[in-house]
């Protein structure tokens, strides 16, 4: 009883461990292949850079996540950032 529990414990494990290798080999795939454009973390990004004072407000376009290279793995960039006086 103890041993048939064990076996699916571990195969139950494996299968968890395999399906996020794979989700993780998918995610490197698409990042390799080009830029991921992260639409629902613009609005974050900007509150984050807009002082609390209100003296100005920032606006961006796009933000998207690229694959810097070895040196730099992961970079967040944003385009079409514009600073708006207020």
């Amino acid at each position: 009883m103890i041993i048939r529990t064990t076996h699916r414990l571990i195969r139950i494990i494996g299968a968890i461990g395999a399906g996020f290798f794979v989700l993780l080999m998918l995610a490197a795939w698409r990042l390799s292949s080009g830029p991921v454009e992260l639409h629902f973390l613009t609005p974050y990004v900007e509150d984050a850079l807009t002082p609390e004072d209100g003296s100005y407000r920032i606006n961006i376009g796009a933000t998207e996540l690229r694959w810097g290279g070895w040196d730099r793995p992961l970079d967040l960039t944003a385009t079409d950032v514009q600073g708006i006086d207020s």
